[in-house]
């Protein structure tokens, strides 16, 4: 069939205005319906099989046996049943954010063989749509976690995984709430544990299924976790270059390797913070993410708390600019759209039909009243009466015993059997009158049973059994019937829904009673008391979120009072008086936080200005600086306490530096560090610090020498003394050395000590040039004379000169400088 041919039909009813979405498995119509002046609208899903080419190759695998190529699509059909079993199950029990299912119609033929199957759901806004259109804030983002959550718990607690998480199987009402739909790959929990089984979209597939291992539930938390990290994400999966940056294949690919392997993802870019914390969780390997959607569900409301309202309404996507509002040719996984109207009779069926004629007032099968005769003249009047009397006698003969009239009787008597005898025996082979005559009536009389039904005359059990007996009779087909069939269904989910809202009005539960209430359709004779018992509901409703708020604001705990006013508009989307008084805690909570944060920074400034105490000062700005991240007059009081703290161990440093003690500088500057944000001005500082370390006249370039040598080994003196390391000048042959100082230093240090091999009564000299200007001399030094210090002023000079000599005395004289240093 093709995918456009139901454009313009009539399909019981219902014209069918255009093709919403098409995939894989079958295509998705709106339809429209006008009914007492309202047009009302739904979706229908179809989904045709097999077409000539898939019939021919699964004929051709059984070789050509037309048998079994038939049992294999009737099981075909039957897996596509599950999705219907689905809905139908779970639509019963909540369908505040499942997609509401109304009812649905299977036609087989066989002769060619082909199966048609038409679903019939509410009307919604796919949320990728919804987002191209509109955008999206984080607190919609949120609220959409919300609801997800509760459609898998109640997936999840009547056996069931939904298993193709995605956006495009997420849906928006007129309400705003988010419903879940298209179950058409969800399977009973149990049968899904086993390893084996892989369904869903890979996008959004847990690890687990990819690689074919046991898996649970929480494989729709993971799903579910994959879309709230791309719409926060800039609607990028996990692992991918970040927005606005360009992306490749092989960018694709990787990414989805990395998520398949368990990888934890990074923080999307819009959470950083703990909601992104909390969506990894979801979207990690199985031991890592939630076992339950109440779990998820009970930490992103912990989060909620924490927002303000400016950030609740911040948009994380932008809606498109000239968005397409109606775009047909995107496949149905992109666009699907099911049907939402309050009280909308809908239908289902393949057929073209024609409009169903509305119930008459008046029984047009009643046996009808004669008319008055004019009188006549005594004469004829007698014979006319006895030629009366004769053919009223046979008119009421004919009368019994006419097919027609017994058909009417056995159906107005529930016999179908009988009736449907009389159809095939006897009306079918009358003639077309008494067909037509047949089905007329039916029509009509089903018609009737409806509105029994809507008069409260007639049970639901035996309205819909009446209906289904009817279809059976081969008078008026299934597709005919459907429409009121689907009348009769709205109503009762309508009547359950009032009922259900007594019950939750006579204990107080005025939260499920406005959900139910709100289910009720127009057509419903409970309709105009529902819609004042749901005004009533919403009054009492909010009058317990504001005695339940007021103890809060008692006690001056406005986070938890905004917590539940948020949790109110989910109730009463859009209530003024919620949002006004949401507005109002914020600012009293910004006014708290304002005096809270000002304390905080006087204490902080007195504790390190006036008494040096900027460790504490720091840990109680930075503690209070947690509760409140973004707070901006407390990162600059941070600034300016860390500015002191570090002025003042600055100066320290330099103080023990000049005193040699670089060692300790080093250590103290290092303490800094760990407790600087910036840590790069004290970095440079400890590098400032290690270049004026003294070095030793070894590390220095030797121009030019005589008889002089540097000997690191351990060196003790005539007296005992012992010296890691010495300069070693033959004083016999007047040894010197020249040093490349390149004008880098200020001093030069060191002790003059003789070689315990120089004779005793030998007497040296030794001589310092700076440039060639000689600063220091010492003469008549011997072995006796012992270690003899000093120092010099070496500034700006790049050549250092040292030279020995011997005065007096004996051959033997050898001195040496040792702890030769040079500072900066």
């Amino acid at each position: 069939m093709n995918e456009n041919s139901l454009v313009g039909r009539q399909v019981q009813g219902y014209q069918i205005v255009k093709k919403l979405g098409s995939g894989g498995y079958g295509t998705v119509y709106l339809g429209e319906k006008e009914d007492l002046g309202k047009t009302y609208q739904t979706a229908i899903k179809h989904i045709a099989m097999p077409d000539a080419e898939g019939y021919e190759a699964v004929l051709q695998d059984y070789g050509y046996d037309k048998a079994a190529a038939q049992e294999h699509f009737e099981k075909m059909v039957e897996g596509i049943t599950s999705e219907i079993n689905t809905l139908l199950n779970l639509s019963k029990k909540d369908n505040r954010y499942i997609v509401a299912y109304y009812d649905h119609d299977i036609q087989k033929s066989y002769n060619p063989l082909r199966f048609e199957i038409f679903m019939r759901m509410e009307y919604l806004t796919p949320l990728n749509r919804h987002i191209r259109q509109n955008g999206i804030t984080l607190g919609e983002v949120l609220k959409l976690g919300f609801h997800m959550c509760d459609a898998l718990t109640l997936c999840h607690n009547n056996g069931v995984m939904h298993r193709d998480i995605k956006e495009a199987n997420i849906f928006i009402n007129d309400s705003g709430n988010f419903k879940l739909g298209d179950f058409g790959v969800a399977k009973v929990a149990i049968e899904t544990t086993k390893a084996g089984s892989i369904a869903g979209t890979a996008s959004y597939m847990a690890p687990e299924i990819y690689h074919r291992e046991p898996y649970d539930t929480s494989v729709d938390i993971y799903s579910l976790g994959i879309v709230l990290y791309k719409l926060l994400n800039h609607q990028r999966l996990p692992f991918m270059p970040e927005a606005p940056a360009a992306f490749t294949v092989d960018d694709k690919n990787l990414a989805e390797t990395r998520r398949l392997r368990g990888d934890t993802p990074p923080l999307p870019l819009n959470a950083k913070n703990e909601l992104g914390k909390i969506i990894v969780k979801a979207c990690s390997v199985k031991e890592v993410r939630y076992t339950k959607a109440e779990e998820l569900k009970a930490a992103m409301q912990q989060y909620l708390k924490t927002l303000t309202t400016s950030e609740y309404d911040r948009v994380v996507i932008e809606p498109t600019v000239g968005a397409d509002e109606d775009n047909n040719s995107v496949e149905m996984d992109s666009v699907k759209s099911y049907a939402q109207t309050q009280g909308a009779t809908m239908t289902m069926g393949a057929q073209s039909a024609e409009h169903i004629t509305p119930p008459s007032q008046e029984n047009p099968y009643a046996e009808k009243k004669p008319k008055k005769k004019k009188k006549l003249i005594k004469p004829l009047l007698i014979g006319i009466v006895l030629l009366a009397a004769g053919v009223g006698g046979y008119l009421v003969y004919a009368k019994l015993t006419d097919p027609v009239n017994q058909f009417q009787t056995a159906v107005m008597e529930s016999n179908f059997t009988e009736a449907g005898l009389l159809y095939q025996k006897e009306i079918k082979s009358g003639g077309s009158g008494q067909m037509a005559e047949t089905k007329e009536f039916l029509v009509t009389y089903a018609g009737d049973v409806r509105d029994k039904y809507y008069a409260e005359e007639l049970a639901y059990e035996d309205a819909l059994n009446q209906l289904q007996e009817m279809g059976k009779l081969g008078v008026v087909s299934s597709e005919e019937l459907q429409p009121t069939i689907s009348e009769v269904n709205e109503m009762r989910t309508s009547r359950a829904a009032y009922e259900n809202a007594q019950g939750n009005i006579e204990v107080g539960d005025y939260a499920s009673a406005i959900g139910e209430l709100r289910k009720v359709i127009q057509s419903d004779t409970n309709y105009s008391q529902a819609q004042t018992q749901l005004a009533d509901s919403i009054r009492s409703y909010k009058e317990e979120v504001f005695v339940q708020i007021s103890e809060y604001e008692t006690e001056q705990n406005y986070q938890d009072a905004i917590f539940e006013l948020r949790a109110g508009l989910q109730v009463v989307p859009d209530d003024a008086d919620f949002l006004e008084k949401i507005k109002d805690y914020e600012k009293k909570i910004s006014d708290q936080i304002e005096l809270e944060v000002a304390g905080v920074i006087q204490s902080a400034n007195d504790a390190a200005a006036n008494n040096g105490e900027y460790q504490s000062a720091l840990e109680e700005l930075r503690a209070v600086l947690k509760k409140y991240p973004n707070n901006e007059d407390l990162k600059y009081a941070i600034e300016d306490v860390e500015t002191l703290y570090m002025d003042a161990v600055f100066a320290e440093a330099d103080g023990l530096a000049e005193e040699g003690e670089h060692d300790e500088a080093v250590a103290l500057l290092n303490d800094l560090k760990a407790e600087m944000s910036d840590k790069k001005p004290v970095t440079e500082k400890i590098s400032q610090i290690n270049e004026l370390r003294p070095i030793d006249l070894s590390q220095v370039v030797v121009i030019d020498s005589k008889d002089y040598n540097y000997k690191p080994d351990l060196f003790t003196d005539s007296f005992g003394n012992s010296y890691d390391g010495r300069h070693y000048f033959d004083a016999r042959v007047k040894g010197y050395a020249v040093f490349n100082l390149e004008g880098k230093y200020s001093n030069f240090s060191g002790t003059i000590v003789a070689h315990q091999s120089t004779a005793s009564d030998s007497e040296m000299e030794l001589a310092i040039y700076v440039d060639d200007k000689m600063i220091y001399s010492k003469t008549g030094f011997n072995k006796r004379t012992g270690a003899i210090d000093f120092s010099v002023d070496v500034r700006g000079a790049t050549k250092l000169e040292i030279k020995s000599g011997k005065s007096a005395g004996y051959w033997d004289s050898n001195l040496s400088i040792v702890n030769a240093r040079l500072s900066r």
